[in-house]
This record gives structure tokens, C-alpha cells and sequence, in this order.
């Protein structure tokens, strides 16, 4: 069983702030003008999914982004295990920013590397 899961979104907004003077900013200003997310969901047992998460954004300008660009593309993979024998357990491994961008999507602060989670998890 497979699920495909995609989204687009179009942005467009004037950055005219009455006469201020605003050059660049964590919130107003930070903005995806285009962005394409797609999600794969692969369930290759009963216990095991595989899940595949992707985001490509074309950002607005913004002087505080100082590194990685306006373009990105950025990934996660993850499986997960749910035994049959232990109703509820959930077990997980996940890897993000698979490309190790250097795309930062708070301007001026620097992006996470590429990050490898393990989990565990229980429910009732």
C-alpha cells in the first residue's frame, strides 16, 4: 500500500510597510514564494512503513538569510516498526536534510545539518 500526498502554494505580497524603512525580517519578510512539497508512504508490511518527505521552496529575498540561498530543497526518510507482538509500541529511525543543505529557513540562523533520530514510543 502506498500514499502520494502533494501540495504546491504560490505567495505573492507587497513589502510596503507605510514609509518603513524595513529591509529584512525574521517574520514579515520570510516567506516561501513558491513552494512544492510531496510526501511518499510506503507500508511494506503490516509492521513496517517507510515514509518520504520532500519540500523545494523558492524563497523571497531576505538580507538576513546570509548563507545557502533563496532555493531549496530539502528531504527526510524515515521507517518505522510497529511489532505485531507489543499492541502500541512504535519504534523509528529517521533521517533528515538527506542533502545536507545549508538553506536556512529562519534568516540569519544557521541550518541543521544533516540529522540521523532514533525513536521509541508507546501508546494505550
Amino acid at each position: 500500500m502506498c500514499d502520494l500526498v502533494v501540495g504546491y502554494t504560490v505567495l505573492s505580497k507587497s513589502p510596503d510597510y507605510r514609509g518603513a524603512t524595513v529591509d529584512a525580517s525574521f517574520y514579515a519578510l520570510n516567506f516561501a514564494r513558491q513552494r512544492l512539497t510531496a510526501a511518499v508512504v510506503v507500508r511494506l508490511t503490516r509492521e513496517f512503513t517507510v515514509r518520504f518527505d520532500n519540500a523545494a521552496r523558492i524563497q523571497a529575498d531576505n538580507l538576513l538569510r546570509v548563507t545557502g540561498g533563496d532555493e531549496a530543497v530539502i528531504s527526510s526518510l524515515g521507517l518505522s516498526y510497529r511489532p505485531a507482538a507489543l499492541p502500541g509500541a512504535e519504534f523509528s529511525i529517521q533521517a533528515d536534510n538527506l542533502w545536507n543543505s545549508a538553506f536556512q529557513e529562519v534568516p540569519a540562523v544557521p541550518a541543521a545539518g544533516r540529522q540521523l533520530s532514533v525513536g521509541a514510543g508507546y501508546s494505550w
